[in-house]
């Protein structure tokens, strides 16, 4: 079963691949093929060519919130805590009341053991959207932390803006 998945997420991968690379070919300009594309990158963690991609995007269109969000989970997968909190910042600019990106910040203060700030954005995640469940569960990682004296391993999950509206 779990080769079947994983066929299929590499199909859907490289399905949105080719979707994007026509989506080239007709709008070399379209803010949305580079997201797209970098999106596809971004799940086969091609890191750099997602992050030139997300760039190009937000070239195009500075205005979207998600594909700062998105750019921001790059540098998040890459260790870059700094230029993902950024970018989350950014997207939180533009689109306040974007719960996602509130719930990625805090990841990214956790990973850099800022616990009281990750607390904070996770809470307003909460409060932006009571069914954001990943929110929930990444809230519990630095609340656990900062109670104790020594910090037990963690796992936090990163909301994707995969679709753009």
């Amino acid at each position: 079963m779990r080769i079947l998945l994983i066929s299929a997420a590499v199909v859907a991968v490289t399905v949105t691949l080719l979707v994007a690379y026509r989506a080239f070919w007709l709008a070399p300009n379209d803010a949305v093929a580079f997201y797209d594309r970098g999106i596809a990158y971004f799940y086969k963690r091609e890191y750099n060519r997602a992050i030139q991609d997300f760039d190009e995007a937000i070239r195009l269109d500075p205005n979207d919130a998600k594909t700062f969000v998105n750019r921001g989970n790059v540098y998040d997968d890459k260790h870059d805590y700094d230029r993902a909190i950024q970018d989350f910042d950014e997207a939180i600019r533009l689109d306040p009341d974007m719960a996602e990106a509130f719930n990625n910040r805090g990841n990214a203060y956790n990973d850099k053991h800022d616990y009281d700030r990750a607390i904070q954005d996770l809470d307003h995640a909460i409060t932006l959207d009571p069914n954001l469940a990943l929110a929930f569960l990444n809230r519990a990682a630095p609340t656990a932390i900062s109670a104790s004296t020594t910090a037990p391993s963690r796992t936090t999950t990163k909301q994707s803006s995969s679709t753009r509206t």
